[in-house]
């Protein structure tokens, strides 16, 4: 398997980065920390990231 994440430039982790910390900072600072929800929606800022760069992982 191939990993995408060896082909991120700076830009690009810094901007994964920063979205990371911000949803869980928001997720804290709401009072409540739901760990399934918090999961998800880090997983689906990586997709994004992921998906905005054209890397899905398929290779023709």
């Amino acid at each position: 398997m191939n990993n995408p994440f060896k082909r991120m430039t700076k830009r690009e982790w810094a901007l994964w980065f920063v979205s990371i910390a911000i949803v869980v900072m928001s997720n804290i600072m709401a009072g409540r920390v739901d760990a399934l929800t918090l999961t998800a929606t880090c997983i689906g800022v990586t997709s994004l990231i992921f998906a905005a760069q054209g890397m899905y992982g398929h290779r023709y």
